[in-house]
């Protein structure tokens, strides 16, 4: 069973508010970077095989396995995908990931873009369209199957850019992931900048279940100031009102910060601090993107702050310094309207 070849483009995703508190239903602003995972489908008589810069060499599908940690990805696409009824063993020709542009090329550290949500978009699109599953299906599984990947970890919301792109609120409910496109506020410039360490979001998610369950003084209510904040910044964002914008951001990393303290949770690392300051010297407001503890950190600054001081700024503390773009697209294409 073989296929016209086709690419697919998996954009990595950029938080730019509600780490954490979007965890109990506070929105998070995330915004697809042209930045991520690129999937290429050669056809062949071949039995499928995929090849990855996470492994060496081509791999087939039934040789992906969870206990593995460079193929487990994969193995939770595979078996979610066969559970949801595609025949995945009649497949053939070569599916190829790439992912060069989520990988700094001087320490070879990931950039914290969300590759694994990436991969798991676009591995579940492209296998689901090869076994003829619909696409009005292959969002859902593709969120399933990062979950399985996670252990049930997360919110969702890198899977959901990688599917569709765009600049989104996010909540997080009851009956799944609520999503509310937004427009990039005329005036708000934005950039990222690279701890230079990696951080893992699942050891960081399980320190704060931790610290909940154990009632350490202080969390909940460094919860409930991210909240507000995350709440605050979905208005700010809406009335495109940038100031207000900038002043929320430092006010979320402010709490990130009491957070941090109360649960001995390294969100705001030197690293990720270092970061924040030469941000602040070249007059931008910075906080982490994503679990934080290093990875990415965003920067925002109203129109006229010039991006030259920034960069000047991050180049004489010698910290890699990004300035993606939007991407409009994700795996599935745009999101439905």
């Amino acid at each position: 069973m073989s296929s016209a070849p086709f690419t697919l483009f998996a954009p990595g995703k950029l938080i730019w508010m509600g780490e954490y508190a979007v965890l109990d239903g506070a929105p998070s602003i995330v915004q697809a970077v042209d930045r991520g995972l690129h999937l290429d489908y050669a056809p062949s008589d071949a039995s499928l095989t995929v090849t990855s810069d996470l492994w060496a060499g081509n791999l087939l599908l039934s040789e992906a396995t969870a206990d593995r940690a460079e193929t487990a990805l994969l193995a939770a696409v595979v078996a979610t995908l066969t559970e949801a009824g595609a025949a995945l063993a009649p497949l053939t020709g070569t599916l190829k990931l790439a992912s060069p542009d989520l990988i700094d090329a001087t320490t070879g550290l990931k950039f914290g873009f969300g590759s694994s949500a990436a991969a798991a978009a676009a591995l579940t699109v492209a296998l689901g369209r090869l076994a003829g599953l619909p696409d009005q299906r292959l969002a859902a599984l593709a969120h399933a199957a990062h979950r399985r990947f996670q252990k049930g970890a997360g919110s969702g919301v890198d899977v959901e850019t990688s599917l569709f792109g765009g600049l989104a609120a996010m909540r997080r409910g009851p009956s799944g992931l609520s999503v509310t496109p937004l427009q990039l506020p005329p005036g708000l410039r934005i950039a990222v900048l690279h701890a230079g360490e990696a951080a893992n979001t699942r050891t960081m998610l399980a320190t704060l279940a931790a610290a909940r369950a154990a009632a350490l003084p202080g969390v909940e209510a460094a919860l409930a100031s991210m909240a507000e904040a995350a709440e605050a910044s979905v208005a700010a964002i809406v009335a495109g009102d940038v100031s207000d914008f900038l002043t929320l951001v430092a006010r979320f990393a402010d709490a990130e910060r009491a957070l941090s303290a109360a649960a001995s949770l390294p969100i705001m690392s030197e690293s990720v601090e270092r970061c924040i300051e030469v941000a602040a010297r070249a007059g931008w407001v910075a906080k982490p993107s994503g679990a934080g503890g290093g990875d990415i950190v965003v920067a925002f600054a109203a129109g006229l702050e010039p991006t030259e001081r920034l960069a000047a700024s991050a180049e004489s503390a010698q910290i890699p310094l990004l300035l993606p773009r939007l991407a409009t697209a994700g795996a599935l294409g745009t999101r439905p309207v």
